[in-house]
């Protein structure tokens, strides 16, 4: 599927951009917090499998999805902020972080 440019949203006022090594997510919840004076983070599911996203308790089936191949970004979070991810059974993907001061 190709995603269009008019799917992908806006970040407004964001500073320098810094990347991570690929992360690898399957299906134990995966804590991933933002790192001290980062204030928007971007997650960019680069699996052909769906991800999903929520609290501490998240599982595929209780998690907001993120579709394969597409992108979440978090902005003007909170120090401290957490989200945990979480595959299908027997699934695993990789994603790709960003985050930005």
């Amino acid at each position: 599927m190709t995603q269009q440019i008019s799917d992908v949203g806006v970040i407004k006022n964001v500073g320098a951009a810094s990347h991570r090594n690929l992360i690898s997510i399957n299906d134990s919840a995966t804590k991933l917090t933002v790192t001290t004076n980062k204030e928007t983070i971007e997650v960019h599911n680069d699996s052909d499998y769906f991800l999903y996203y929520g609290g501490s308790g998240v599982t595929a089936s209780t998690g907001i999805p993120i579709f394969p191949h597409s992108t979440k970004a978090w902005a003007n979070v909170k120090p401290g902020f957490s989200v945990y991810l979480v595959r299908n059974t027997g699934e695993t993907g990789n994603i790709k972080v960003v985050e930005y001061d």
